[in-house]
């Protein structure tokens, strides 16, 4: 419930194009001062509940509070922003300033976007949050440590994500996103990926289950067709990284369970210190760097 209201007080440059003033023959853009008053909502402590806890080694942990049915995230404008702002401080006046409005909008449209920009926004105990519609989920990631390592995959958190969305999984679909990421994986590989994947330290705790809301197509998702594609790109990007050296382990051999993926890695650094790094030293004292 709305137990006040926290006025802030918008001041803004209006631009009215096309203007012919009094005595001129052709039209001008017109600056106008405006201010518009909006009043941000503040609501109880306990009004306020924690519904997910995400922790991830890129942002840390981060909370999202659920009220009114929607998920809220703290309000962080600026880039690399972590402190909260606090209403009545600097960073979040009573008077504020808002700039780059569209030159050829009405002022009942300025008027409306200042309204709506503030719109999302509640304060709690003093703390400034927004409605977000970036509900955060699993990603099933392929990735390698270097450039001639193998490849392995792993969960990360996101909130939003250009890979495709039947690798994706909401927030109470953990155990899924597990059960895809190994089905992407060769199977000599599978043992040491799934303790790696129970131990994952990017993690999505869930308080209010019905806060989850996010879905997602995985019509096309078959695990057959993603692994294939795996194994697929590591040989490829093996034979193009290391058709120079026949002393390299055939990356295939891990897929055909010749060798574990232990020795595998082991394989690929003794490579990389043995016949790489000279190679690039010499290059580059050659060169002269």
């Amino acid at each position: 419930m709305i137990t006040a209201t926290y006025p802030i007080t918008v001041e803004a440059t209006w631009t009215e194009a096309d203007v012919i003033p009094p005595r001129c023959s052709k039209p001008r853009d017109i600056n106008h001062e405006i201010e518009h008053v909006v009043n941000v909502p503040m609501i109880r402590a306990d009004e306020f509940p924690i519904a997910l806890i995400t922790t991830s080694s890129l942002d840390g942990e981060k909370e999202y509070h659920y009220y009114n049915g929607r998920l809220y995230a703290p309000y962080l404008p600026y880039s690399r922003q972590k402190e909260m702002f606090t209403a009545g401080s600097e960073d979040f006046a009573a008077v504020q300033r808002m700039s780059g409005w569209n030159r050829y909008r009405t002022l009942d449209e300025m008027h409306a976007h200042i309204e709506a920009h503030y719109a999302p926004l509640l304060i709690v105990d003093g703390k400034v949050w927004t409605l977000t519609a970036s509900e955060p989920f699993y990603a099933v990631v392929v990735a390698r440590d270097s450039w001639s390592g193998p490849r392995y995959t792993y969960l990360s958190v996101d909130t939003r994500s250009n890979q495709a969305e039947y690798t994706h999984f909401n927030a109470n679909e953990r155990e899924e996103a597990i059960a895809y990421a190994l089905s992407a994986t060769p199977e000599a590989m599978r043992e040491e990926t799934l303790k790696r994947l129970e131990s994952e330290t990017s993690t999505i705790q869930v308080l209010i289950p019905e806060a989850v809301k996010r879905t997602f197509n995985r019509t096309r998702a078959k695990g057959e067709e993603v692994a294939y594609s795996y194994s697929s790109k590591l040989k490829s990007d093996f034979e193009k990284s290391m058709e120079h050296s026949a002393e390299f382990v055939d990356p295939e051999a891990v897929g055909r369970g010749e060798i574990s993926y232990r020795d595998y890695l082991e394989a690929a650094l003794k490579h990389l210190s043995e016949v790489e790094e000279p190679r690039q030293r010499a290059l580059e004292a050659e060169r002269g760097w």
